[in-house]
């Protein structure tokens, strides 16, 4: 005779999944909100955006995991590619910061730190006028539709059971503690490229189990 399912049950299944597609959703909410500002001259969203990208590719690649999806590793991929094409803006905004709020001592102190303002000032006003090109270009714009056309098909598919999510989600978290793990044991003489590699590791993990925390519980959460 056939198990009739708990009440409850087919609810918990479907929620899991539903709540996995929408985590797609709100980092690529997230990513368009603040490509907007971005364009804008917003210099703050410019950092949001690099930071909704990292977490979106994390979601592309768990996505690529659970349907042996080849699109979304692609994409993920292509989103790398304009994630480090953010990068030298933000880094002469932080750059242009730091030298504003050093204080100098001396006329020769002062007029170094202005012209070095002015050049970083420059710098940043080019990178953005690259960060704008790189937005609004072809290749950045079907990149962007082949996401949305991803995350539709997330929301509206049949949705992946709570129990394949919960393999899917110890296994991708071991898997990515194993590589912090192993980042974090080579930094004898630690280099600033390996405390770089170890920090983005971290990072990884970090949001992987913000996203599986509703879904493996409070151990996850903490």
């Amino acid at each position: 005779m056939k198990k009739e399912p708990r009440s409850g049950e087919t609810a918990e299944k479907i929620s899991g999944g539903r709540r996995w597609a929408a985590i797609g959703r709100e980092q690529w909410e997230l990513c368009r909100k603040n490509e907007r500002r971005a364009l804008a001259g917003d210099v703050e969203a410019l950092h949001d955006l690099r930071v909704a990208l990292r977490r979106l590719r994390v979601w592309l690649k768990v996505q690529s995991m659970l349907f042996a999806d080849d699109e979304a590793a692609l994409l993920e991929r292509s989103l790398r590619r304009t994630q480090k094409a953010l990068g030298p803006a933000r880094d002469a905004d932080v750059a242009l910061a730091l030298v504003r709020e050093s204080a100098t001592n001396g006329a020769v102190a002062t007029r170094l730190r202005r012209a070095l303002e002015r050049k970083l000032d420059k710098q940043r006003r080019e990178d953005r006028k690259l960060v704008a090109d790189h937005l609004r270009s072809p290749q950045w714009r079907a990149a962007a539709e082949r996401v949305e056309m991803l995350v539709v098909l997330a929301e509206t598919a049949v949705p992946v059971s709570d129990g394949v999510l919960r393999r899917v989600a110890h296994a991708t978290l071991r898997g990515q503690m194993r590589r912090v793990k192993r980042r974090y044991d080579r930094l004898g003489g630690a280099t600033a490229k390996k405390l770089h590699h170890l920090r983005i590791a971290v990072r990884r993990q970090r949001y992987l189990a913000e996203f599986f925390a509703s879904m493996l519980g409070s151990k996850t959460r903490d």
